[in-house]
């Protein structure tokens, strides 16, 4: 249920906003979860994310492609 939340926080913002969701709105996103699991008798007072994988769609996977590249060429030793 938490991946779940967590996945339609992470969906409603830009890539760039990403990094603001997990470490400014954990607080937030622990009581989104805490409303749905209070049912249960669970509530959530610590929230840690600590993989976060995003499908590159449309033009990111070109530009991150691309400034990889472009990474290689000016350090080709790594």
């Amino acid at each position: 249920m938490a991946e779940g939340v967590l996945r339609r926080r992470m969906g409603q913002r830009e890539l760039a906003g990403v990094p603001s969701l997990i470490t400014d709105d954990c607080a937030a996103t622990a009581d989104r979860i805490s409303g749905v699991t209070g049912r249960w008798g669970v509530k959530v007072t610590l929230l840690e994310v600590t993989i976060v994988q995003l499908p590159l769609r449309g033009e990111l996977p070109a530009q991150a492609q691309a400034r990889a590249r472009g990474q290689r060429e000016r350090h080709p030793w790594g």
